[in-house]
């Protein structure tokens, strides 16, 4: 399990003593990784089986977005942004009593998260984007 998060996040929200237990009980079966670049982003979204996002607020869903468009299925809290950014292309978490509950759908619809992810996310490529603006132009 590898838990990539930005210097203030970690510093805000997870440096805490139940989280550097928690890195010590997993003994080496979690890396966290603060602060990387974007290459290094890249080559982890590509190492990775799925992306879990936890947070209750995400801005436009940028990661959301990125792991899809690498393949990977998004696990993700519902709410009205993933709604409208995600709309069916994700696992929403709140639907499941555990976390095995979860990664059993993944397991079982992997390649039709997959699909559905990339389709989704192929609407936020920079030629759609180029294309919608122009559109308001030409109106």
């Amino acid at each position: 399990l590898t838990l990539v998060c930005s210097p203030f996040y970690w510093e805000k929200r997870f440096q805490t003593p139940n989280i550097d237990s928690l890195i010590k009980k997993l003994d080496g079966r979690l890396r966290v990784m603060i602060g990387i670049s974007d290459e290094e982003l890249s080559n982890e979204y590509f190492r990775s089986d799925a992306y879990i996002s936890l947070s209750d607020f995400e801005g436009f869903g940028r990661p959301l977005i990125e792991a899809q468009s690498c393949g990977l299925p998004v696990i993700a809290n519902s709410s009205q942004f993933t709604e409208i950014v995600l709309g069916t292309s994700f696992v929403d978490i709140k639907c499941y009593s555990s976390l095995y509950e979860v990664l059993e759908n993944i397991r079982t619809n992997y390649g039709e998260l997959q699909t559905k992810g990339l389709v989704n996310s192929s609407k936020y490529s920079k030629a759609n984007f180029k294309k919608s603006v122009l559109s308001i132009f030409h109106e």
